[in-house]
């Protein structure tokens, strides 16, 4: 799992995604990266968009369950895709966030499905001796 960032793990009817980080930090940007692989591929990405996300939870799985949603809620209303994620500031109950990317050109993004939610069934967050693993679901 070293060097790994996540993987898409077999559901039933949704789609199961394990995230792995060094930090709490890399786990939340590593979730934002396996939700847009989820959501299709993309030809020659570019960052000419920013979005700024303040995030306000109890704890490190809600914090993570909120940080995707609103990407997530950005993709769908915005019409963007987002190819890089910074975490700025991390507390316990906070998190102040970028997405960077671009607005979606047919021409080179392929959107292959709809995430209808981040749901918190089965959501957890672990740390393991030197690795931070997540797991979630998401609603397809």
């Amino acid at each position: 799992m070293i060097g790994e960032k996540y993987r898409f793990l077999e559901h039933t009817a949704d789609l199961a995604v394990e995230i792995f980080g060094p930090s709490p930090e890399a786990l939340l940007v590593h979730g934002g990266e396996a939700l847009f692989a989820a959501l299709g591929r993309y030809e020659s990405p570019r960052c000419t968009v920013e979005r700024s996300i303040e995030i306000e939870a109890e704890g490190l799985e809600a914090l993570l369950h909120d940080w995707l949603a609103e990407l997530n809620f950005l993709h769908q209303t915005k019409g963007e895709v987002y190819h890089r994620f910074e975490i700025r500031r991390l507390g316990a109950n906070r998190l102040e966030g970028i997405a960077h990317g671009e607005p979606i050109d047919p021409e080179r993004h392929a959107i292959d499905l709809e995430i209808k939610a981040v749901t918190w069934h089965r959501l957890e967050v672990r740390h393991e001796g030197q690795l931070w693993r997540a797991r979630i679901i998401l609603d397809i």
